[in-house]
């Protein structure tokens, strides 16, 4: 894989990677997810981008895996600012 653009911040490379998969493949997008381990750890967003691009690549028993293991997202307050009247 070239080298020629390596953003310093991790969530930008995340957002790359997910660039890379659309240009260039699954394992190009799957290497930079990989080298992102270590800075990102267990960045939910990490493993979530991982998840559905394996589901984009047909990999949808791994992906399935990856996204039940994914932390619940939290609700949101019953007693939000927006309401209603109609």
């Amino acid at each position: 894989m070239r080298r020629w653009w390596r953003p310093g911040n991790p969530v930008v490379r995340l957002n790359w990677a997910i660039a890379r998969f659309f240009t260039h493949g699954l394992q190009e997008a799957l290497a930079i997810l990989d080298e992102l381990g270590d800075t990102l750890g267990d960045y939910h967003l990490l493993a979530a981008t991982r998840a559905d691009l394996l589901r984009r690549a047909g990999r949808t028993d791994e992906a399935a895996e990856l996204f039940r293991a994914l932390p619940p997202t939290p609700r949101p307050s019953s007693s939000g600012t927006c309401t209603s009247d109609a």
